[in-house]
């Protein structure tokens, strides 16, 4: 009997023992189950890091700023000797004669250089004077007809001239002589007792050719004298209303003016 009682604890005690081991394994167990396997990173041969290109900083946005820029006004008489059957009842016409523009001279260029694009700076900057003349200033008639009866024909009415270029092909600081021509619309009123000539209502458009000397007597003030050639669609007088014909025509005027000028500085924002 003890005998077999010694047996039986000794099969007790590694029962016993036996039990830990196991648990023991089945914890390592399912502490490797919640450990998943980092997999293996593939490398390409040959492939290069590229470097993100840094994108280009926006210029700041420009400051504005102003500009003063010459302007100048000009009126004075201009008499007017219309070809035809109205010069042979009366030579001289009277009126007057306009002028408006923008001067940029070199001082103005150079002064504002910044804002004139690099291409064409170096050609700009040789020029001596630009002048322009906006638009608006198409509303300004170029030309005006007061001319009452002195003999026995009496003419009133405009010219504008909406559109012109010309060049200078001699200028200094104080003598300027332009060359230019224009598009020209007339509206003019002319009425006479002479029958060649009658009543008329005249809307004529035309083209002119126009040569003249400016002389500079103070930076301010100026002086011009210049002669106007225009041309326009023949209109026969004493015919109603836009009758075109070659018979006692309306055709041309020419014209002598001089002009009393003023210039002064206008500050443009931009």
């Amino acid at each position: 009997m003890r005998q077999l009682l010694v047996v039986l604890l000794v099969c007790a005690g590694l029962a016993l023992a036996a039990v830990p081991a196991s648990a023991a394994g089945q914890g390592e167990t399912s502490s490797l189950q919640k450990k998943p396997r980092k997999k293996p990173q593939m490398v390409k041969k040959g492939h290069k890091k590229v470097k993100k290109k840094k994108r280009p900083k926006k210029p700041p946005p420009r400051k504005p700023g102003k500009a003063s820029i010459p302007v100048q006004i000009g009126i004075g008489p201009a008499v007017h000797m219309i070809t035809g059957p109205v010069q042979s009842d009366q030579l001289f016409h009277y009126g007057l004669k306009t002028y408006a523009s923008a001067i940029i001279d070199n001082e103005t260029i150079r002064a504002n250089k910044r804002m004139i694009p690099k291409k064409f700076r170096s050609s700009i900057l040789k020029a001596r004077e630009i002048r322009i003349s906006p638009m608006i200033l198409a509303l300004i008639p170029d030309t005006i007809f007061i001319s009452p009866k002195i003999n026995r024909t009496q003419m009133y009415g405009a010219v504008f001239r909406p559109m012109a270029f010309g060049i200078s092909p001699m200028s200094n600081d104080w003598f300027r002589f332009d060359i230019n021509a224009g598009l020209l619309l007339m509206y003019a009123y002319l009425e006479s007792s002479d029958e060649k000539i009658g009543e008329n209502h005249l809307l004529d458009p035309g083209l002119d050719a126009k040569f003249s000397l400016e002389f500079k007597l103070h930076r301010s003030f100026l002086l011009t004298l210049g002669w106007a050639s225009q041309f326009y669609i023949p209109m026969e007088l004493g015919a109603g209303f836009w009758k075109v014909g070659t018979k006692n025509a309306f055709w041309h005027v020419g014209q002598a003016f001089l002009l009393l000028n003023i210039r002064f500085p206008y500050n443009h924002k931009f």
